[in-house]
């Protein structure tokens, strides 16, 4: 069930008009408090309904390099860019390696499926030319080894979406169906079965050029072109013929193939390259049609605050709003229990023990808590142990010694449970809200996190003194269960008024089926290849930006991380047949 904008906006006044009516009977023998209270009651209606107004409907957008485009969330595995950071390769690098341990399980809402393994359905590769001149097609093909890619070096024009990376895979195992007509030099050859091949030390290029599309006000990127060019360290190969698999025909096409390995890869590598280009783009540009251009390429300028959006304002707003009354509710019992011990006959020893009963329990419960707290509840337990400590007004008892222990245990728990998850939270909410997942925002919610809670703390003495010379100690506890009250409504009312962000997975239709030939015999595979030979590309593993290096180093140390992989020399299994364990030792070393 969705409540209307009207609806919330109505309930919403009478929450304030309720509080409003509360506020002015409690100050109701002061009339300055009055007018403080009738003042604070404006300006919390005004926040709702800037919030309200803020986050209204999904249909909410902002101007963006003149397109009207929604706001869409960042997903979780994406880790945006800035058009015009200068250093946009180093942060694209960060995103493929953010992106890594996604990809291996797959993306179900971008109909990505897991590279590990990756299935292909069908490749075809013809070459019509040279010595091997074949038309082979692939089936049922099943890749061992994509998941454990590493990107070394990644160069962007971003104005006219040219990509090129470079990656490295130490292995591939490859195994599936094949059917092959031609010449392999002057022989004649006819063949359909099993094959298995095993390609060591992979060194690739893939060269993108993209487009810009616009679909109902929503730009994408699609890729017109995508050249691949590869070198292999090491291949060896194995197919098992459905009609001559076991005979001395078929042991002797295992032994040609395997003795010119080389000089067969070298003919095919163009018809493979164009090959497999051409699957990779249908591929993307799927992938791509689901995924706005917005997401992934900001278009704001490289500062932080240069072009915040309302949304984006609102959010720093009740992130400082909410870490500014925590910072009060700590600071301003300072003044309060000396001088109300000292009036029920407590030394400074004793009142000064109880005092730091809330501190000890935030130190023992905050390493507990984690991130498996809800900022909310905290507000909630800040209300139930401050009516306790003083106790409150309507609470009809004398003050007796378990009562204000018992109340900071309780305040205790529920400030830790605010002040451990409640950053982690608001770097989350940032992010969610269109903030790029990049050291700039972790910085900016560090420092706005730091002031306004060192604000809170000095305000939050002087406040505490002004209360209990003018309404006493019972009363002053109420100030706190009112405050943390507020807060919990506007995080509530923005959680679920700003929650409701349009999906940003959004089909656009099947990509344009591009037949033109992508590569040219030998245009980009000869360098490459000689250079593949001799030094190779360095298998860097450059950490990402921010605190997702950390992510990805620990999310990735499973069975597809890199670095557990790479020690692994175990035997894959296959369709067919079987490899003796010696034999795949010494192909693999």
């Amino acid at each position: 069930m969705q409540f209307s904008r009207k609806s919330i906006l109505k309930f919403g006044e009478l929450i304030v008009s309720s509080l409003d009516f509360y506020l002015v009977i409690f100050f109701s023998k002061w009339t300055a408090r009055m007018a403080f209270a009738k003042t604070a009651s404006t300006l919390l209606l005004g926040l709702w309904w800037a919030i309200l107004v803020s986050c209204k409907d999904q249909n909410v957008t902002e101007v963006n390099s003149g397109f009207n485009e929604p706001d869409f969330p960042t997903p979780e595995y994406i880790l945006p860019c800035n058009r015009k950071d200068p250093k946009i390769e180093s942060c694209f690098l960060s995103t493929l390696t953010h992106i890594q341990p996604y990809l291996v399980k797959g993306i179900p809402e971008l109909d990505v499926p897991p590279i590990e393994p990756l299935v292909i359905p069908e490749l075809k590769m013809e070459n019509g030319q040279g010595p091997v001149r074949v038309r082979a097609i692939f089936t049922n093909i099943t890749t061992i080894g994509p998941g454990n890619y590493s990107i070394s070096k990644v160069r962007v024009n971003i104005s006219s979406y040219r990509f090129d990376l470079h990656l490295s895979l130490p292995k591939i195992d490859i195994h599936g169906s094949y059917d092959i007509n031609g010449n392999v030099l002057l022989f004649p050859i006819q063949s359909h079965g099993d094959f298995w091949a095993l390609f060591g030390d992979v060194k690739a290029i893939a060269r993108m050029q993209g487009v810009e599309e616009v679909k109902n006000g929503v730009r994408y990127m699609k890729i017109s072109r995508l050249l691949i060019d590869f070198s292999l360290g090491r291949a060896r190969f194995r197919i098992n013929d459905h009609l001559n698999g076991n005979n001395v025909i078929g042991q002797a096409m295992n032994q040609f193939l395997n003795q010119n390995i080389k000089e067969i890869i070298e003919e095919m590598r163009p018809a493979a390259s164009s090959s497999i280009g051409k699957y990779f783009m249908d591929f993307l540009n799927g992938v791509f049609t689901k995924l706005p251009l917005k997401i992934w390429m900001h278009d704001a300028s490289v500062g932080i605050m240069a072009k915040f959006t309302k949304r984006q304002w609102l959010t720093l707003i009740v992130i400082s709003i909410a870490d500014f009354a925590n910072a009060i509710c700590v600071s301003l019992q300072a003044p309060f229990y000396p001088q109300e011990a000292e009036k029920k006959g407590a030394s400074p020893s004793e009142y000064g023990l109880v005092f730091g009963i809330f501190e000890l329990v935030v130190f023992l419960v905050s390493p507990l808590y984690g991130q498996h707290v809800a900022t909310i509840a905290g507000c909630f337990l800040v209300m139930i142990g401050f009516s306790l400590v003083g106790p409150a007004p309507f609470i009809p008892s004398p003050t007796v010694i378990w009562m204000p222990i018992t109340g900071l245990v309780i305040h205790g728990l529920g400030m830790a449970a605010q002040l451990v998850a409640s950053f982690t939270d608001a770097l989350r909410t940032s992010i969610s809200y269109g903030f790029p997942n990049s050291l700039d925002t972790y910085g900016l919610i560090s420092g706005l996190w730091t002031s306004t809670f060192a604000l809170g703390a000095f305000i939050g003495p002087s406040i505490a003194g002004i209360l209990l010379d003018h309404i006493g100690f019972r009363n002053s506890s109420m100030f706190i269960v009112l405050l943390h009250m507020l807060v919990g409504v506007i995080a509530a009312v923005f959680l679920s008024s700003c929650g409701r962000a349009p999906k940003p997975y959004t089909d656009v239709g099947a990509a344009e089926d591009i037949r033109a030939p992508l590569m040219e015999s030998g245009r980009l595979s000869g360098s490459l290849h000689q250079n593949g030979r001799g030094e190779g590309v360095p298998i860097d593993r450059p950490g990402a930006g921010g605190m997702n290096s950390l992510i990805v180093c620990n999310s990735y140390s499973n069975r597809a991380g890199a670095w557990s992989r790479a020690s692994y020399s175990g035997r894959y299994s296959h369709s067919y047949g079987s490899i003796e364990n010696k034999r795949y030792l010494e192909l693999t070393t």
